[in-house]
């Protein structure tokens, strides 16, 4: 856990110092995804993935501007809502 704490976080501040005005989708599996947004609310990897429920193929938003990081959205899943289920 903690190696990966590090691969991502070091990923998340190679995007931050970056990106300018540009859109950025990143892919990953769950806890990844969470220790990403533990970065930007400023928690552990073990806080944030055990604070957080992410449901599978949804959608968190992440504004990056000059004050640092901001969670502009959390596990959205409306866009699954049109998809047929068997």
């Amino acid at each position: 856990m903690a190696d990966m704490e590090k691969r991502v976080v070091s990923a998340c501040e190679d995007l931050r110092a970056t990106i300018t005005e540009s859109v950025v989708v990143v892919v990953s599996h769950v806890s990844p995804i969470k220790t990403a947004l533990g970065w930007v609310l400023g928690l552990s990897a073990v806080d944030a993935g055990f604070r957080m429920h992410l449901d599978p193929a949804s959608i968190s938003r992440v504004h990056v501007g000059g004050r640092g990081p901001v969670l502009r959205s959390f596990n959205e899943t409306i866009h699954l809502a049109s998809v047929n289920r068997i």
